[in-house]
C-alpha cells in the first residue's frame, strides 16, 4: 500500500509499509540509473509513423534543409556539411561558464572536418553525452551551436545564422534537452559517465519512505534551462523532445498535452511551451522573463523567432508586420532598468529591447486576440537606411499582412473575420473624416453625414489594407518624392545614429507637462494621467519611465514633451470622471445618431509620451484618450526622430 505525503520542504514522498529489500521499496517507482533506450526508441516510433502524429508531428518542414548547415557527424566525430535531407538532431543546453572549451572558430574548423577532432576529453560532458545519445538512437548526426556555428565569423554571416535558428530546431528530427545542472559540464544523466540521483530513502516510525520521484512540471520550474534566454526558441520550435533530468528522461512532441517519461508513463503537461508563439504579444513575455548572460544578446537571442515566426522583416525586434502593436510594450514590474548594448550599437528608448525585465505587450483585448485587429496605425514610419551611402528609407506600410508561416484559423473563429474587417474599415473611415490621417478624404467619405452613410461607402469599396494605405496617403503602398521630401526632408536623415526611426503623425504640445491622479469613473480609485492646458489622457500602466523624465529635465530644463499619435482602436480602458462627454455614447451624427449603437466601445486614440532634445525624441511613456477629445484639441502633423 502506498500513500503520498508532502512535508513543509514542499518534497513529496511516497510511503509503504512493507519490507524493503536493500535501496528498493515494494509498489513503489524505481529510478534506473541507465537511460531506458527501448522506451524511448518506442516513443520516436510512435511518434515518427503513427497515424494520432501524423498532422502535428510529421509534416514536411517549411522549406528546403539550409544549404551550408554544419553538423556533427557522431559516427567519425568531426565537423561536416550537412548530406542533402538528412536526419540530424540538435541540443538545446546551458553552456554557463565554460567559455574556454572547445568551439568552432575561423581558424580551427578545418581542424574539427578531421575524424575524431570531436573526442571526449575536448568537450563538455553535455555536447559529449549528446553524441553517444545520438549513436543510441541511430541518429547519425547532431547540430550544437557552438560546434556548427563559427563563432568569430563575420557579423552578416554569423546574423544569418543566428536568423535560421528557429528553422535550424523546426527542421530537426529530435532535440535533445539538457534539464540537469547549470552548465555543460554537468552532462547528460543516465547516458554515459553522469549518473542518476538516488531519490532519498528512510525510516519513520515503522513507515519506509523514498522521495518520490519529480514530475516534468516540477523539473522544468527548477532547471536553468528554463530561465535562458537562448533556449526559448530552441523549446519553441522543437518537434520533438527528449529532456534530461537528474532522475529520468521526459519525451514529449508537437501533438499535444502529453509527455510521457520511464517512471510514470504518460501524463498530462500543464506546461507547453509552443503556446507563446499563438502571438507575438505572448512570445515577448514569455521571452523577456528569461535571463542571458551577455545583457546585449538579447535581439540575437530573440532573431530566430521573429524570423521563423514573423518572417524576415524586423526592426529592433519588431517584426514590421505587427509594428503598430509591438509599439505597445510595457514595463511587467513597471520599472525600467537600462540594457545596455555593445559598443557602436543601441537599443533605442522605443523598444522594448532597451530596458530590462519581463515585457507585455499592452493591447485591448488580451483574453480575444482575433479582436486585436480592432487598431489601424495613424502613424506612417520609416527606417532609415545605414548600409548605403544615400540617406534612402524603408517605409513600414500598414498593409494587414499576416505573419509568416501562420497556421490555419479555426473555422468556428474564422466567421467574426468578415465583422471584424468592417469594423475596422469603418473605424478608420471615422478617424480619417476626423483628420487623424494624413491623406486626401476621397469625395465620397467627405460628403457623407451619418454613421450609416460612412459605413456604407467603406463596405462597397477598398480592401482593407488599401484603405488604411490610402488614408496615410500612400496608394498601394507607395508614397510620392514630393510627399516623402515633405514628410521625411533628406537634411533629417543625415548621419542617424543606431536605432533611429522616423515617424510622421499627429502630436500634441504639452505646455506645461505635468503627471496627476484622477478618480476612475466608476470605482473612485487614482489613475495617472498625463494632463496639459485643455487635456487629460490616462497613463498605460508600466509604461512611464520616471526616472528618464527626472533625467531629461535636470539635463535640459526647457525640453518638449510631446504626445504623438501611434493607432486608433476601440475598446474598453480606464474611464476617468468627468470625461463622458468626450466617449461614443456622446457622439451623434447629423441624424442624431449615438455612434455607441455602431461600436460597442469607445473610439480611443493610443498615444506615445516623448521628451525632444536637439532635434532627437525618446520615449518615456504611453498612453490613451478619446479620439473626440483628441481630435478636439487641434493635433499637428509633425514629423519626429525617435532613438
Amino acid at each position: 500500500m502506498s500513500t503520498d505525503r508532502q512535508n513543509a520542504g514542499e518534497k513529496r514522498f511516497l510511503g509503504t509499509i512493507e519490507p524493503t529489500h536493500g535501496h528498493q521499496l515494494v509498489s513503489t517507482p524505481m529510478i534506473q540509473q541507465e537511460v531506458e533506450w527501448h522506451m524511448v526508441l518506442e516513443w520516436l516510433r510512435e511518434c515518427f509513423h503513427t497515424d494520432e502524429h501524423k498532422d502535428s508531428c510529421q509534416r514536411k518542414p517549411d522549406g528546403p534543409q539550409i544549404s551550408g548547415l554544419r553538423v556533427i557527424d557522431t559516427k567519425r566525430r568531426r565537423i561536416t556539411i550537412a548530406p542533402a535531407r538528412c536526419r540530424y538532431a540538435t541540443l538545446s543546453y546551458v553552456l554557463g561558464n565554460t567559455s574556454s572549451s572547445l568551439q568552432a572558430t575561423t581558424v580551427n574548423i578545418a581542424h574539427l572536418t578531421k575524424r575524431g577532432s570531436l573526442r571526449s576529453s575536448k568537450l563538455p560532458q553535455t555536447i559529449d553525452d549528446a553524441i553517444v545519445a545520438c549513436r543510441k538512437m541511430k541518429i547519425d548526426y547532431l547540430w550544437v551551436d557552438r560546434l556548427c556555428i563559427l563563432q568569430d565569423d563575420n557579423p552578416d554571416r554569423k546574423a544569418y545564422w543566428l536568423n535560421s535558428m528557429g528553422q535550424i530546431y523546426a527542421q530537426s528530427y529530435i532535440t535533445l534537452i539538457a534539464l540537469a545542472g547549470n552548465d555543460a559540464e554537468h552532462g547528460l544523466p543516465g547516458v554515459n559517465k553522469v549518473k542518476r540521483m538516488d531519490p532519498w530513502a528512510g525510516t519513520t516510525q515503522g513507515i519506509f519512505l523514498r522521495a518520490r520521484p519529480p514530475y516534468y512540471d516540477e523539473c522544468l520550474l527548477d532547471s536553468r534551462w528554463v530561465t535562458r534566454g537562448w533556449t526559448f526558441q530552441e523549446a519553441v520550435f522543437a518537434t520533438r523532445r527528449l529532456s534530461f533530468s537528474d532522475t529520468t528522461v521526459f519525451w514529449d512532441c508537437s501533438h499535444p498535452r502529453i509527455i510521457y517519461d520511464e517512471i510514470y508513463g504518460a501524463r498530462y503537461r500543464e506546461f507547453w511551451e509552443r503556446t507563446a508563439l499563438r502571438s507575438y504579444r505572448m512570445a515577448v513575455e514569455e521571452f523577456t522573463k528569461r535571463e542571458l548572460t551577455w545583457e546585449w544578446d538579447v535581439l540575437h537571442a530573440f532573431a530566430g523567432v521573429l524570423h521563423t515566426r514573423w518572417g524576415p522583416e524586423s526592426y529592433y525586434g519588431f517584426p514590421l508586420s505587427n509594428f503598430s502593436e509591438a509599439m505597445l510594450w510595457t514595463a511587467i514590474d513597471k520599472v525600467h532598468p537600462t540594457r545596455y548594448a555593445a559598443p557602436g550599437d543601441a537599443f533605442p528608448t522605443w523598444s522594448w529591447s532597451s530596458i530590462k525585465g519581463p515585457i507585455n505587450i499592452e493591447l485591448s483585448y488580451k483574453d480575444y486576440p482575433r479582436f486585436d485587429n480592432m487598431r489601424s496605425s495613424t502613424a506612417i514610419w520609416a527606417i532609415p537606411s545605414r548600409l548605403s551611402e544615400q540617406p534612402a528609407l524603408q517605409l513600414i506600410t500598414n498593409a494587414s499582412r499576416q505573419p509568416e508561416g501562420l497556421e490555419k484559423t479555426d473555422k468556428r473563429e474564422s466567421l467574426n473575420d468578415k465583422y471584424l474587417t468592417d469594423q475596422c474599415r469603418l473605424l478608420i473611415a471615422i478617424a480619417w473624416k476626423c483628420g487623424c490621417f494624413s491623406g486626401s478624404l476621397p469625395k465620397g467619405l467627405n460628403t457623407t453625414n451619418t454613421w450609416e452613410e460612412c459605413n456604407n461607402i467603406v463596405l462597397e469599396r477598398r480592401p482593407l489594407a488599401q484603405l488604411s494605405d490610402e488614408a496615410h496617403g500612400m496608394p498601394w503602398g507607395k508614397m510620392s518624392d514630393q510627399d516623402l521630401e515633405a514628410r521625411f526632408p533628406l537634411i533629417m536623415r543625415q548621419e542617424c545614429p543606431p536605432g533611429s526611426i522616423f515617424v510622421y503623425t499627429q502630436s500634441l504640445n504639452l505646455n506645461p507637462f505635468k503627471l496627476s491622479l484622477k478618480k476612475h469613473r466608476w470605482w473612485k480609485e487614482d489613475i495617472l494621467v498625463i494632463a496639459g492646458a485643455n487635456f487629460v489622457a490616462p497613463v498605460i500602466p508600466g509604461s512611464i519611465n520616471l526616472e528618464r523624465i527626472n533625467r531629461v529635465r535636470q539635463r535640459s530644463p526647457n525640453s518638449l514633451f510631446m504626445l504623438i499619435a501611434l493607432s486608433v482602436t476601440t475598446c474598453e480602458r480606464t474611464e476617468i470622471a468627468g470625461m463622458e462627454k468626450n466617449n461614443h455614447e456622446h457622439w451623434y451624427d447629423s441624424a442624431g445618431k449615438s455612434l455607441s449603437s455602431t461600436f460597442q466601445w469607445p473610439l480611443e486614440v493610443e498615444l506615445m509620451l516623448v521628451a525632444t532634445e536637439n532635434g532627437v525624441s525618446r520615449r518615456v511613456g504611453l498612453a490613451t484618450a478619446y479620439l473626440r477629445h483628441w481630435v478636439n484639441q487641434n493635433p499637428r502633423f509633425r514629423t519626429f526622430h525617435l532613438v
